[in-house]
């Protein structure tokens, strides 16, 4: 395996890790399981563990489920963008326009972002509404 693969698993565990948070493995796919479309437990284990890449199936389902472009996804594996950068909201200009979706940023995604903020970060946004 090449170095760059370990690093892409590295950085897609570090993700899969603090969207998840404290809570349990099994807790957070079963309450997620409609917004993660199939990742499975097992699957979203292997990738905190380093231990599988994603498919095309996968990539498409974390993407949406992180409410992310593939760009942004893309930058962030290849270590061009820092993991707080990715869970910010994506620029509307790197929106890419899915017409059967109706939401771009999945309320867990926009949850961890938030967390991600510092208190007065998190007051700007509220009172502007974002």
């Amino acid at each position: 395996m090449s170095t760059g693969d370990d690093e892409h698993k590295q950085r897609l565990s570090a993700l899969c890790k603090r969207l998840r948070g404290e809570e349990s493995l099994r807790s957070f796919t079963k309450k997620r399981s409609k917004e993660l479309k199939g990742i499975s437990f097992a699957t979203w284990g292997s990738w905190e563990r380093c231990q599988s890449e994603l498919s095309r199936d996968s990539l498409e389902r974390l993407v949406s489920f992180i409410g992310c472009s593939y760009k942004y996804f893309s930058a962030y594996l290849n270590g061009f963008i820092t993991l707080e950068e990715l869970l910010q909201p994506t620029p509307v200009s790197e929106i890419e326009v899915d017409n059967e979706s109706e939401s771009t940023l999945s309320p867990d995604a926009a949850a961890g972002w938030m967390k991600s903020l510092s208190p007065e970060e998190q007051l700007l946004v509220v009172s502007q509404g974002l």
